[in-house]
Formats: C-alpha cells, sequence, structure tokens
C-alpha cells in the first residue's frame, strides 16, 4: 500500500512537471517573438537616427535664444550643403549639432511635412528644399543624391533633356 503511494505521487511529480515543462516553452516562445519584434524596432530607430535621450548631451550647444524646430530647420537648410535637398535625417543631425542636441527626433519630420504642406518648404520624393533654392534648380541639371543631402551640377542642364537621379 505504502509502495502505491509512492508510485502514485511519482506519477504526480511527472505529471506536474510536463505541465510545469509546457507552460515554460510556451513562455519561452512569447519572449523569443518579443525578442525579435524589440530587435526589429531597435534596427529601425537607428536607421531613422532616433537615440536615447541619456546618450544625448544635457546642455543646448548654441548660446543663442531658444529657436523653434521650424525656424532651426529653415536656419540649417539654409546653409550651402544643405541647400540643394536634403532628407529629414540630415536636418535633424545638423539641428543636433548646432543648436539641440535634445531635440527630439519626432518633432523635426512631421515640422518639415507640414512646411512642406504650408509652402514654406519644397518636398520632391524624400528630399526637402527652400521655395526660393527649388525654383532655381535648372530643367536638366543633374542631381546626384547622396546618403544626406543632393548635389546638383548645373552645368550639365544643357546637356541633358530631364533631371537625372544617379
Amino acid at each position: 500500500m505504502q509502495s502505491e503511494s509512492i508510485t502514485a505521487r511519482l506519477k504526480a511529480r511527472l505529471d506536474s512537471i510536463d505541465t510545469e515543462s509546457i507552460d515554460l516553452r510556451s513562455a519561452l516562445a512569447r519572449l523569443e517573438t518579443e525578442r525579435n519584434e524589440l530587435t526589429i524596432t531597435l534596427r529601425t530607430l537607428e536607421r531613422m537616427g532616433v537615440t536615447a535621450k541619456e546618450a544625448m548631451p544635457t546642455e543646448p550647444i548654441s548660446a543663442q535664444p531658444k529657436m523653434t524646430v521650424p525656424e532651426m530647420i529653415v536656419d540649417v537648410m539654409g546653409r550651402p550643403e544643405l541647400a540643394y535637398g536634403v532628407r529629414p535625417d540630415a536636418v535633424l543631425n545638423a539641428i543636433r549639432e548646432t543648436y539641440e542636441p535634445n531635440i527630439d527626433p519626432n518633432n523635426v519630420r512631421p515640422t518639415m511635412w507640414r512646411m512642406a504642406k504650408e509652402g514654406r518648404l519644397t518636398k520632391r520624393d524624400e528630399l526637402y528644399f527652400l521655395p526660393h533654392v527649388a525654383d532655381q534648380i535648372p530643367e536638366g541639371a543633374t542631381v546626384t543624391v547622396t546618403k544626406d543631402y543632393v548635389v546638383i551640377n548645373p552645368n550639365d542642364a544643357e546637356q541633358n533633356k530631364g533631371v537625372t537621379h544617379e
């Protein structure tokens, strides 16, 4: 009778282990799925130039009075290296280097989009221009798109029939 009790307890413990094992496998599968999703999210944020707030300097770089995001955008887009078309990430980096290292990347891209809708910027494909600059790009000029900005060679306007993207 005592041997039945021992075998019954052993069988019960085996059943308990099997049940716990199933639960742990299920939890492990959920953790692996979450890990994969977080990895994808992190990679996407890094491509967009989003950084952790604790990685950014806490003090503004510029001693100038605080500017609005649209003012900073227009100012950095007036630089010669950014004048002929720029992606939002390049504007974000220029603002961080010049004015506000803590600027939220989620403020720059939507602000540039709104400014384009209002006519304060010109948007062509994924590139933004100051309106007066966009009007000066000659028809047929060669446009070379780099990682962050565009280089335009207006001397090619006579040779090219249309604007080409290299």
